[in-house]
């Protein structure tokens, strides 16, 4: 479960603030969690057939940094090489997002069994609802979002 992010400026984000989403290929300012912050993660698992159903749309939240846990138990995660992550979110018709998750990899399940879904950084996604809602099913969705490994920030 992601309780804070940081923009690619490190700039510290909280489920219930604005934060700056590429929807259509344009960035977009949502406000993070749905009915007003309390819904802030969606299950990847739950991605095509209950998120799909409520005409929900995909965007990409690009950030230096996620943090796992919270107060003294908190862990940053960061891209292998530092690169620009880009987490999948749930975008509703309210102006909200939500960021998409999954079970954690080996290096995030120790602190949450759980951690965003990290697209490859260095694949265009031009059309993504196109490119993820077309796939068969939610298995085949699934596997190609895992893709993506973080790294506990020094």
């Amino acid at each position: 479960m992601c309780y804070q992010i940081k923009s690619k400026t490190s700039k510290i984000i909280v489920p219930g603030q604005v934060a700056q989403i590429i929807y259509n290929n344009q960035p977009t300012n949502l406000i993070w969690g749905f009915v007003n912050g309390k819904i802030y993660n969606a299950r990847v698992e739950n991605l095509k057939d209950t998120w799909r159903k409520i005409n929900s749309n995909l965007g990409i939240l690009e950030i230096s940094s996620f943090i796992e846990g919270r107060d003294n138990n908190a862990t940053e995660f960061i891209g292998q090489n530092g690169e620009i992550l880009k987490l999948l979110c749930l975008i509703n018709n309210n102006n909200e997002f939500s960021i998409v998750t999954r079970n954690s990899n080996t290096v995030v399940k120790d602190i949450h069994p759980r951690q965003p879904v990290i697209l490859n950084p260095y694949e265009k996604y031009v059309d993504l609802q196109s490119q993820l809602f077309s796939l068969s099913n939610t298995k085949d969705l699934i596997e190609k979002l895992f893709t993506y490994q973080v790294k506990q920030a020094a």
